[in-house]
């Protein structure tokens, strides 16, 4: 196993102030995750370090308590997980154990995506760590090759590996997110269970790729080029704007951030400016005003829930936290949930979340989530 360079206490510091102040790059999270998670391992640890573990446990659990104690109206809660990891800033300055625990542990370099790891709440049976970024490039020789190191694929680094010209398939699994930068320069944001199907090199008069899943789009700006998104039986056209895209179980919808897209299903097309989101049926475009900030929360890192109902939440959680979910009794959240938290929290800390925004509750079991009254 490899071991771990060693990290010096001001890189810490700073690390972990750039992540409270929302600064990171997405290397630097990562390595904040690590950091942070390798706190919940008890395994080859020194009778000392396990002393101090239990402190740094105590710690967190008595932040988030007390967070978890104090319902506001409208009962929402903020980002417990920055808190507990503002915590930690207070422990890292003042214990230079954990230094040498972390140098000396021997821990992977990155976390395993969703691994389940033990509860430290005593609400549960396990607990699971949140999903991270993964990707498989499938060329259409059908030789695959897995992107795991910064959650971004530049397709031009692909170019030169010999493989045949056209089409590249980006696939992301569940408990993943992904960044793609396209050959013109645009930037595609795949949420978990998403595929891209994009050519190697675009054509000289159009820009076209396919979806499934869900993603967001920030297309570069070429007036002779339009952009097209296939998806389902539908296409978006645009030729420079922002916006999300998303087709899950049969639903496609789109949502402006900024620019114009037309969408064109069938025999018919509209137009949608920035705000709004046209929901897309085999009868008809229904182009409406949309809460922006929702729809691109996962791009962002967060889950965002506006009066939604709880199928369509626990839909997010089991595709970030590879779970599946179980409902006991006549389950209702009456006129819908609101809340959010970071998406780089523990599976635990998400249900706290839930369960203090609803009347309902929550109980893990490897990787089966029970919903019950």
């Amino acid at each position: 196993m490899k071991k771990h360079s060693p990290l010096p206490l001001d890189e810490i510091r700073q690390l972990l102030s750039k992540y409270l102040q929302g600064n990171c790059t997405a290397e630097e999270e990562q390595r904040v995750l690590n950091w942070y998670y390798s706190f919940g391992r008890t395994d080859d640890v020194r009778i000392a370090e396990l002393q101090y573990k239990r402190r740094l446990d105590s710690l967190k659990n008595n932040v988030l308590g007390k967070i978890g104690d104090k319902p506001a109206k409208p009962k929402h809660l903020m980002r417990p997980f920055a808190i507990g990891i503002a915590a930690l800033v207070v422990m890292a300055i003042g214990i230079s154990m954990l230094l040498f625990r972390y140098d000396q542990a021997g821990r992977p370099d990155l976390v395993p995506n969703a691994a389940i790891v033990p509860d430290e709440t005593g609400k549960h049976k396990n607990d699971i760590l949140p999903g991270g970024y993964y990707a498989q490039v499938v060329f259409e020789n059908g030789r695959t090759v897995a992107v795991t190191d910064s959650g971004e694929l530049d397709v031009s680094a692909l170019v030169s590996t010999g493989e045949p010209a056209g089409y590249r398939t980006v696939n992301v699994p569940k408990t993943a997110t992904f960044r793609v930068k396209l050959s013109d320069g645009s930037i595609v944001w795949l949420n978990s269970l998403s595929s891209l199907r994009y050519p190697e090199n675009f054509g000289s008069d159009e820009r076209q790729v396919y979806l499934e899943g869900e993603a967001y789009f920030e297309v570069a700006k070429e007036a002779s080029r339009p952009f097209r998104v296939k998806v389902a039986e539908s296409t978006i056209e645009v030729l420079g704007t922002s916006f999300n895209v998303k087709a899950y179980g049969g639903q496609v919808s789109a949502a402006l951030v900024e620019g114009s897209i037309k969408v064109i299903s069938r025999d018919v097309e509209r137009m949608v400016v920035p705000g709004e989101e046209a929901v897309i049926s085999r009868e008809q475009i229904l182009v409406e005003r949309s809460d922006i900030r929702k729809q691109v929360a996962w791009k962002d890192g967060d889950f965002f829930f506006k009066k939604d109902g709880l199928p369509a939440i626990m839909e997010q959680i089991s595709r970030w936290y590879n779970v599946d979910i179980v409902y006991e009794g006549d389950i209702s959240s009456g006129g819908g949930i609101t809340g959010s938290i970071g998406r780089s929290a523990r599976l635990s800390d998400v249900l706290t979340m839930l369960s203090n925004v609803s009347d309902l509750q929550f109980d893990i079991d490897e990787r089966t989530v029970t919903v019950r009254k």
